[in-house]
């Protein structure tokens, strides 16, 4: 789909699982990949070597996430040899099998060293890299075992992803309560009541997903999760589908959209569609857990709307309104950058 199109992007722990399919995604996209992992060199270099197989870009630089200089290392090799950096996947992670009275304090020291100084130290050095591009996107790879606790043997392993997600979602906020608290100005000239906007500056105190995430994983047949942020409904829905491999169809009229979202996104020429949506949350189960998968959010007071269903294999959403087909919204940007940008 060229999203990336000659971007440059950085993915760090990209050897095999995740980060290896982020990397070659990115790649597929049109992306100029650098690819780096600790000790797994083999790895990295064959997740090179398959990108430039399919006809994509990419080069290999092995890197210690927690290292500041193997930072400042990788963050030259980029620049040197692409001229600049639009990307950065903090994907590098560790994870201890250990139940928690079982684990060691150094297994937790460098369990936190990596999955969340090895963030931090990334998201540094990725805002300085990106200031001369003027942004880029900083995208932090977290747990769903960050959010809700597991009976097994991951404690450790979901307090350090807990503690990326909660630096992740403290720079992702809502689209309406941005608007409200940065343009509440040209709002009101616009004709919002005061009162009206102030209750969308409000918004910021519900961006939360972790309610229904913590209802979602106890209901048997919940097979996904995904948190919309920037790009909106519209890219996060497509991510998902490019996730999973299968066509999504959405059924449009059934989205719910916030009355003071729909007022502000008219007033100022937005679609909603594509507006940063942090705190709503995808989730994708089958059919037989529909029905207690909607109890039990509605019951903790959460509005939840079935909007669509999982196709066949594929990628790529099927829009229709009253059963006739529509066009599916595309966003090259979030649509609040055309406000900052004005």
């Amino acid at each position: 789909m060229d999203r990336v199109k000659n971007k440059v992007a950085i993915v760090t722990g990209a050897a095999t699982g995740i980060g290896q399919a982020t990397a070659q995604l990115l790649a597929a996209e049109g992306a100029k990949v650098v690819v780096t992992t600790g000790s797994n060199v083999k790895g990295g270099e064959e997740t090179v070597a398959a990108i430039r197989e399919s006809g994509g870009e990419a080069i290999f630089v092995q890197q210690d996430v927690t290292v500041d200089k193997d930072w400042q290392r990788v963050i030259d090799k980029t620049l040197s040899t692409h001229g600049g950096l639009d990307i950065l996947v903090n994907n590098a992670g560790t994870m201890i099998a250990k139940k928690i009275e079982e684990t060691s304090i150094d297994d937790w020291r460098r369990l936190m060293k990596v999955n969340t100084e090895g963030v931090f130290l990334g998201t540094k050095h990725g805002i300085l890299a990106m200031k001369d591009r003027g942004g880029g996107c900083i995208v932090n790879m977290s747990s769903v075992l960050g959010i809700v606790g597991h009976n097994d043997f991951t404690s450790a392993y979901g307090a350090s992803k807990g503690a990326i997600r909660a630096f992740t979602k403290g720079a992702a906020v809502e689209g309406t309560a941005i608007i409200a608290r940065e343009f509440g100005s040209r709002l009101q000239n616009l004709g919002l009541p005061p009162a009206e906007i102030e209750t969308c500056r409000g918004f910021l105190d519900n961006i939360s997903v972790l309610p229904e995430a913590a209802i979602a994983v106890t209901v048997n047949g919940v097979s996904a999760m995904h948190d919309v942020t920037e790009g909106g409904l519209a890219t996060a829905l497509e991510e998902l589908s490019i996730a999973g491999n299968h066509r999504i169809r959405i059924d449009m009229h059934k989205i719910p959209v916030y009355s003071e979202t729909a007022r502000i996104c008219g007033l100022l020429g937005l679609d909603p569609m594509g507006l940063i949506g942090s705190g709503s949350l995808l989730l994708c189960c089958r059919q037989y857990a529909c029905d207690q998968l909607l109890r039990e959010i509605r019951k903790a007071g959460i509005e939840v709307s079935v909007i669509g269903e999982i196709r066949e294999p594929g990628k790529g959403i099927d829009a229709q309104h009253q059963l006739q087909p529509v066009t599916w919204p595309r966003f090259e940007a979030d649509e609040i950058t055309r406000l900052f940008s004005a």
